[in-house]
């Protein structure tokens, strides 16, 4: 979905530090999308945020 969006990590990264109020570094960024570290509640209503889509559909 990034993809679509033209974002890399660190693109996320920056735009989700300026759209909400959570900022982790790029690297995180790329761990949570290898499905190397849990996707927390919260994360998802980022993502969510930045996609424009509701948290409920991101999350289901």
């Amino acid at each position: 979905m990034l993809q679509y969006r033209n974002l890399d990590w660190s693109g996320m990264a920056h735009i989700l530090g300026l759209v909400t109020p959570t900022y982790l570094s790029t690297v995180t960024y790329g761990l949570i999308g290898t499905g190397r570290v849990e996707l927390t509640p919260r994360l998802v209503t980022d993502f969510a945020a930045l996609l424009g889509l509701d948290a409920r559909e991101l999350a289901g």
